[in-house]
């Protein structure tokens, strides 16, 4: 029995760590180095999906998927707007003063780094106002219609086996599914995920860095100069290359957004 459980436990102690390690990347930001505002439930992150499969009336999966995402595509745009806001105040506090720590300095180095902007001058207005454009929002419409869609209502086996709510690739083999009806030429995968929440962030970064969705960033952006609200219906059009169907797609969104509106506001 001793040494039964002397296994066990060298099985089960590396499991907890690794497991203790991924929760620990997942909370921890790096380039957080500079006071964020931080809400409690963030920090909840789900490792898999609720067994829509199972639930066969569509009106009931419908606002079960969509009370579940929610609030984890909340908690994240929330995260990406605590980013914008800090790194406006940063900008309006160089502007008038000139003057900000090093430590700050460093922050908005890695921040921009992060958004695919290197090298990145904080003192130039273009260089503050293109990482402006990519440090923003993905509205909630736009993303719950896209995660409906693309993994068929939490049922797809991406979505099922992978957490991959929204499609996305991988290009490192053996990281991900291997695609039943892949071209023999095609090498991508589709991307594995270890919580939703990962997939939720990835999609989000993906619209913001992305060269294939400058034209998304672009609709975004002459939404908040106007001092208007970014909307899903609008911002769709940035997403004709999302998918090979091109402008197709962007009305499947668009009609998704319109027939599923009720739900939006459970």
């Amino acid at each position: 029995m001793t040494k039964f459980k002397h296994h066990f436990y060298n099985l089960i102690t590396p499991m907890i760590i690794l497991v203790s390690f991924f929760m620990f990347c997942h909370v921890y930001r790096t380039p957080e180095i500079i006071q964020i505002p931080f809400n409690p439930s963030d920090s909840r992150f789900f490792f898999s999906l609720p067994p829509f499969h199972t639930i066969h009336d569509q009106e009931e999966r419908k606002i079960r998927f969509f009370n579940f995402i929610r609030p984890i595509i909340e908690s994240e745009n929330r995260r990406i707007m605590n980013t914008r806001k800090t790194l406006v105040n940063l900008f309006s506090t160089m502007e008038y003063t000139g003057i900000v720590s090093d430590i700050e300095l460093t922050w908005m180095d890695i921040t921009a780094r992060r958004y695919g902007l290197e090298p990145f001058n904080p003192h130039d207005p273009d260089m503050q106002n293109r990482l402006l454009k990519r440090v923003d929002t993905v509205p909630m419409t736009l993303a719950i219609a896209q995660a409906a869609n693309e993994s068929a209502w939490g049922t797809s086996r991406f979505a099922r086996q992978g957490n991959n709510l929204f499609g996305l690739w991988s290009y490192t083999k053996g990281s991900g599914m291997v695609p039943e009806r892949r071209d023999q030429d095609r090498t991508h995968e589709v991307a594995k995920f270890l919580s939703v929440n990962s997939s939720v962030r990835r999609y989000l970064h993906t619209l913001n860095t992305n060269t294939h969705y400058k034209s998304f960033r672009t609709l975004r952006h002459a939404f908040r100069q106007n001092g208007d609200t970014p909307n899903g219906h609008d911002l769709a059009e940035g997403l004709m290359n999302y998918s090979s169907k091109g402008k197709k797609y962007v009305q499947s969104i668009r009609s998704m957004i319109r027939n599923n509106e009720k739900y939006l506001t459970i």
